[in-house]
């Protein structure tokens, strides 16, 4: 299957460039720079504790406090900077920028985009995956917390966001209706430091080393020009391997995701929009060390996040938001023994459920607020020989819990 993705991907460019492209149709661009500064307000209410770093029910509730990059403080301010800087006719300059208490200081696009033709490019530097339809840079979206977990938690940082690498696209109009867009890119966050700790989200230990992060992925876009709807087929696969310098360790964990995403917006009139989304997630991992007892010999993940968003345009200055989102994970891990691996199937597993609400309103074409109401409800555990393993009663069972968070966000954009 990877190899069929990449195949697909590698060929549509080189399809394209064998045409005749007209570059007397590249208008000139005009510089676009949109730098958006707010503040957040939040209140969160729930009963759950995290029992251990291993069983957190109160963090798997993905709320706005859940595992931030920086100390959690309310209110805290957000900053996003979405630039576009025209060099010449053909070549253009990207940025796209935030720093908030979630993710940090992150740069998920700096980056130059040469137009070879009308319908092909080229973008090199730190480049944005465009894996999945996450709106953290759209001007007009209602929402502080986007509702996707892809979007918007840091446990999904390698699956959004962007990294050092070189991406080919095109933009096509296939007949009247339809136009399609496609791109294909390589990337390795290890490039310059850029994300030096990324490695998906089982940890091998405390004081682990990347050594090896490297990626590859392509996207599909089909968009119908009359209905305006869109569909979007995206795959992302990652290569990671990781040093464990402890000495009571002294291991090298090996890692492989896959990604495969999947969704279609719906235009349903003038005012409101309905998307609905699938995220796929496959990981395996397998480890050797010195010290074998302190390694999981071999795991296999897999999560699944379903989706559903409305927005409704109800004035040109109003924007209501509703979500539902349905997140699960398990987890199966092998031993290795005499008669093979053997599997225990049932090693760990997470349902969690998101409702959310919100409304956007524009005072002026600068200032807006947003308000954001979200619901979760979550259930995690380990099976006997997992609790066993992390030195508590074997029948230790489900830790469930619930939560919500009302949110408040006030906005100045500069542009």
């Amino acid at each position: 299957m990877k190899k069929t993705f990449t195949l697909i991907f590698l060929w549509i460019p080189l399809l394209v460039s064998a045409q005749a492209f007209s570059l007397a149709s590249l208008s000139d661009q005009k510089a676009a720079w949109n730098i958006e500064v707010g503040e957040d307000f939040w209140h969160i209410k729930t009963a759950a504790t995290d029992v251990r770093a291993e069983i957190q029910p109160r963090s798997f509730l993905f709320l706005p406090d859940a595992s931030p990059k920086w100390a959690y403080k309310n209110p805290h301010t957000e900053i996003k900077i979405v630039g576009m800087e025209p060099i010449t006719q053909y070549l253009r300059f990207n940025i796209k920028f935030k720093a908030n208490q979630e993710f940090g200081a992150k740069l998920d696009e700096l980056a130059l985009d040469y137009a070879i033709s009308p319908s092909w490019g080229l973008r090199a530097g730190v480049v944005d995956y465009k894996t999945t339809w996450c709106q953290t840079y759209d001007a007009d979206s209602p929402w502080i917390v986007a509702p996707t977990l892809a979007c918007s938690s840091s446990m999904f940082v390698d699956t959004s966001g962007g990294a050092p690498g070189v991406q080919s696209y095109v933009n096509l109009d296939l007949n009247a209706t339809y136009n399609l867009q496609a791109l294909v890119g390589v990337y390795n966050p290890l490039v310059l430091n850029y994300a030096s700790d990324e490695f998906a989200q089982w940890i091998p230990s405390p004081q682990y080393q990347v050594k090896k992060n490297n990626k590859v992925g392509g996207s599909l876009n089909l968009f119908n020009t009359w209905t305006g709807t869109e569909y979007r087929l995206s795959w992302l696969h990652s290569q990671q391997s990781a040093y464990s310098p402890e000495s009571d360790f002294l291991g090298t964990t090996n890692q492989s995701t896959d990604l495969i995403y999947a969704g279609v917006n719906f235009a349903l009139n003038g005012q409101a929009q309905l998307q609905l989304t699938r995220t796929q997630q496959y990981l395996s991992n397998d480890c050797t060390a010195v010290y074998q007892s302190k390694c999981d010999d071999h795991l296999k993940d897999t999560r699944s996040t379903n989706t559903l968003k409305l927005l409704y345009h109800f004035t040109n200055k109003d924007v209501l938001g509703a979500s539902f989102s349905r997140h699960q994970i398990r987890s199966q891990l092998g031993t290795n023994a005499a008669s093979g691996i053997q599997w225990d199937s049932d090693f760990y597993r997470e349902h969690h459920n998101g409702w959310g609400v919100a409304w956007r309103h524009e005072w002026t074409p600068q200032v807006f607020t947003a308000v954001q109401l979200q619901l979760a409800d979550q259930s995690l555990g380990y099976s006997s020989n997992g609790y066993i393993g992390l030195k508590l009663p074997a029948n230790s069972g489900i830790y469930a819990s619930s939560g919500s968070a009302l949110g408040v966000r006030l906005a100045y954009r500069f542009n």
